[in-house]
């Protein structure tokens, strides 16, 4: 069984003296949103966020799923709401979300030391074969 890597964004949770390890990865994200897309319309992360805040428990058990698909493959949507009751809850799941969240979140002192989040680093010049640097 994998151990949570906070460097990596990971966060640790147990459930039942197992122990999940949960990431918000891209992939997972795309996941999410393939999951609750209605009617042909894709929701975008932000507002599925704003779904869990307000309650919505369907996007809590999406949001939980999708944060268990790195490691966690095979689990179901139906058993990720499953441990979200064994857990005690959407709202305590609700508080371990933030924290897997936050552990994704870009660190404030690396975008200092880039410039600051508004200024992305610039892109590295790239080469194709031996010509000149491309722009």
């Amino acid at each position: 069984m994998a151990t949570a890597n906070p460097e990596k964004g990971e966060v640790q949770i147990d459930i039942n003296g197992q122990a999940y390890v949960c990431v918000m990865s891209f992939n997972g994200l795309i996941d999410l949103q393939n999951l609750l897309s209605k009617g042909g319309e894709r929701p975008t992360v932000e507002s599925i966020m704003t779904r869990c805040a307000s309650g919505d428990l369907e996007a809590v058990r999406g949001v939980f799923w999708a944060t268990l698909r790195r490691h966690h493959p095979q689990i179901t949507v139906e058993e990720a709401g499953d441990l979200i009751q064994a857990a005690g809850g959407s709202g305590a799941v609700d508080a371990f979300l933030q924290q897997t969240g936050r552990a994704s979140a870009p660190d404030p002192r690396d975008l200092t030391a880039l410039g600051g989040a508004s200024r992305p680093p610039k892109a590295a010049k790239r080469r194709r074969g031996t010509g000149a640097v491309l722009n």
